[in-house]
Formats: C-alpha cells, sequence, structure tokens
C-alpha cells in the first residue's frame, strides 16, 4: 500500500508493507522524505503515527477524527543532525505493534498510519489499515458458522473489545433464538468470550398469547492450553464443547 502528500517544500511517499492484517500482527514499512525547497529543513516536525480513527469524521474531515494509539521515532543516520538537506532525500524505516485488543475495521472505525509534517493529525496524509479479529478468534466462528451454521450478520469494535452478531440457523430447535451477540476480550493468551442470546418467549394466557424477549448470558474463559493442541494446531473440538456448553444456558 502506498501513499503521497505534498507539504511544501516537502514530498512524502509512504509505503505499507501489506494489504491487511489480524488484531495483534505488526506493521511496518517506510517513509521516503523529498526536500524540493532551497534550504535544508528540520525533521523534528516530521510524524508517522498509528491511530483510530472514525470513518465519519475522517470523511467530512472534521477536527478530532483520530486518537493516536503509538507514533515511531524518527532517526536518522546522524541523529545529532536533524535536517534534510535543499534538494535531499531520506528514507525512514518504521514499525507498530499493535494490540490483540485493538480496533478491527468496521462500518464506523479504522486503524491509519497518519505521515507528514506537523501536530495537527487531521492536517496529515494518511492511509486506511483493513483489520480482522485475532486468528484465534476466526477460528473459533469457523466452528459457530461450519458446525453450528450460524451466520454472521456484523462484527465491529465497541467499548475497546469485538462485538460480533450473528442469526441461528434455520433448524426448528432454534426457533425460538432471535440472535446472539458474542463479545471478546484477550488476556494474555486468555481469550475472554462472553455470549449474549436474544431469545424468544411465549407468555400464554387464556385471553391471549404474547411474544417477549430476554437476554441470556454466559461468559468463558478459554485458555491456550485447551484451545491449542501440543502440536500447536487449533483444537476445534474444544471449541465444539465450549459452544455446546454456552447453549446449555437457552436449552439448545
Amino acid at each position: 500500500m502506498k501513499g503521497t502528500i505534498f507539504q511544501k517544500p516537502l514530498e512524502f511517499k509512504l509505503n505499507v508493507e501489506g494489504e491487511s492484517w489480524r488484531q495483534g500482527d505488526g506493521v511496518q514499512g517506510t517513509l521516503l522524505v523529498k526536500n524540493h525547497g532551497s534550504e535544508a529543513i528540520s525533521l523534528k516536525d516530521i510524524h508517522i503515527h498509528l491511530a483510530q480513527g472514525r470513518l465519519s469524521k475522517v470523511r467530512s474531515k472534521t477536527e478530532g477524527a483520530f486518537k493516536i494509539q503509538a507514533s515511531a521515532p524518527i532517526s536518522t543516520p546522524d541523529d545529532a543532525e536533524k535536517f534534510l538537506a535543499a534538494g535531499g532525500e531520506l528514507q525512514l524505516p518504521w514499525t507498530f505493534q499493535t494490540d490483540r485488543n485493538c480496533a478491527i475495521t468496521d462500518v464506523s472505525t479504522s486503524l491509519y498510519i497518519l505521515y507528514g509534517q506537523g501536530d495537527a493529525a487531521d492536517k496529515l496524509g494518511q492511509i486506511q489499515l483493513t483489520f480482522h479479529p485475532y486468528p484465534i478468534i476466526q477460528e473459533f466462528l469457523k466452528t459457530l458458522t461450519i458446525d453450528f451454521r450460524f451466520v454472521i450478520k456484523y462484527q465491529k469494535f465497541v467499548k475497546e473489545r469485538l462485538e460480533i452478531k450473528l442469526e441461528p440457523p434455520t433448524a426448528k430447535a432454534f426457533n425460538f433464538l432471535e440472535c446472539l451477540f458474542l463479545y471478546f476480550y484477550i488476556e494474555g493468551d486468555v481469550i475472554n468470550v462472553s455470549y449474549a442470546f436474544q431469545v424468544k418467549k411465549l407468555d400464554a394466557s387464556a385471553a391471549s398469547v404474547d411474544i417477549t424477549k430476554q437476554s441470556k448470558t454466559f461468559d468463558q474463559s478459554l485458555a491456550p492450553h485447551e484451545y491449542l493442541m501440543p502440536s500447536g494446531r487449533v483444537n476445534y473440538t474444544f471449541f465444539e464443547a465450549a459452544i455446546r456448553e454456552a447453549m446449555k444456558v437457552v436449552g439448545a
């Protein structure tokens, strides 16, 4: 992925290695800075940031669209002289390590690389990064969608955790279940998952039959020695058993 901006007299060319990432992945690349001016330019105001952006504000170019997550240090061959000579150019390597609970790319938010000169984040160049859920979470979801026939309706980042909405299969055994919300948060190597089953309940009386809705919840903490086999492969049998245990809350 590449991007270019001009902030006279400087030209910035950003190169990002890769096209998509998963929570916890590293992101790296280079920033090429060219000085088209006739005088040397200080590098002290040049920045490379990893930021979380609110898409609606980014599109409307509203101030405060970005929240800086991390900043890459600007290093030069001679740190004592952080100036770029007239007509000169400098290639700056950078890298960021994302958190396993970092934002994924959804309809409202995404991670970005911001680059350029100045302290105003919304005035810098920007490249949107496509982030997906943590790999083990993706494997957990495969068990739900393949073995249990649930359908993912959306996945988004809400209140510092991953929220996923799923629709149940059409089988008669799930007629009472309207949808399932899953919430994931990782602590170390332990994956904490909260289930919120939205169920339909029939309330019958002599005069009428009403359908009410209620939420039934269940929490699990999945440890690496459980969800990984000694070989390092994913233990899908464990995931299936964990899901079946959670479904006992609603009698499924």
